[in-house]
C-alpha cells in the first residue's frame, strides 16, 4: 500500500508539476495573442496613413498636369526676374571693374609720389640710423650690465665690515682685560 501511496505522490507531483509549466506556456501564449492583435491594429493604421497618402499623391498628380499653363507661365515669369537680375549684376560688375582700376591707378600714383618724395627718402635714412642706433645702445647696456655683474664689490664689503667689527670687539676686550 506504501508503494502506491508513493507511486501515486510521484504521479500527483509530476502532474502538478506539468499543469505548472502548462500554465507557464498559456501565459505566455496568451501575451502572443495580445501582443499580434495589437500589431494587427498598428497595420490596419499604417495601410490607412499609406492609402490616404496615395490618395493625395495621385490628386496632386492629376491637379498638376492640369495646371500645366500655370507651371509654364510662373517658370515664364521667373526666368524674365531671373534675367534681369542677371542685367543689373553685370552692369554692377562692370561699374566696379572701372572703378576698381581707377582706385588701384590712383594707388599706384601716390606710392610713387611717396617713393620719389625726398621727406620720405629722408624718413627712411633716420629710421634706419634708428634702428642701429637702438641696436649700438642694446649691446651697451649688456656691457655695462656684466660689468657691472662683475664689479659688485658689496658682499665682500659686508664680509669685511663684519670682520672689522670681530678684530674690533676682540681688540677692546683685550685692552679692557689688561
Amino acid at each position: 500500500m506504501r508503494k502506491d501511496l508513493k507511486f501515486k505522490e510521484r504521479l500527483l507531483n509530476d502532474a502538478e508539476s506539468t499543469a505548472a509549466k502548462l500554465q507557464v506556456e498559456v501565459d505566455a501564449r496568451n501575451q502572443d495573442l495580445e501582443k499580434i492583435k495589437s500589431l494587427s491594429s498598428k497595420i490596419e493604421n499604417e495601410l490607412n496613413t499609406v492609402a490616404q497618402g496615395i490618395n493625395k499623391m495621385e490628386d496632386e498628380m492629376a491637379n498638376k498636369f492640369k495646371n500645366a499653363h500655370m507651371l509654364t507661365a510662373g517658370f515664364e515669369d521667373e526666368k524674365k526676374r531671373i534675367t534681369l537680375i542677371k542685367s543689373l549684376v553685370m552692369t554692377y560688375k562692370n561699374a566696379l571693374s572701372k572703378q576698381t582700376t581707377y582706385h588701384s591707378v590712383k594707388h599706384d600714383t601716390r606710392k610713387n609720389q611717396i617713393i620719389q618724395s625726398d621727406v620720405y627718402n629722408r624718413l627712411n635714412e633716420i629710421e634706419k640710423r634708428l634702428i642701429g642706433n637702438e641696436s649700438q645702445i642694446y649691446a651697451i647696456q649688456q656691457y655695462i650690465e656684466q660689468k657691472g655683474a662683475e664689479s659688485n664689490y658689496q658682499g665682500c664689503y659686508n664680509q669685511c665690515m663684519v670682520m672689522v667689527s670681530e678684530i674690533n670687539a676682540e681688540v677692546i676686550k683685550k685692552s679692557l682685560t689688561n
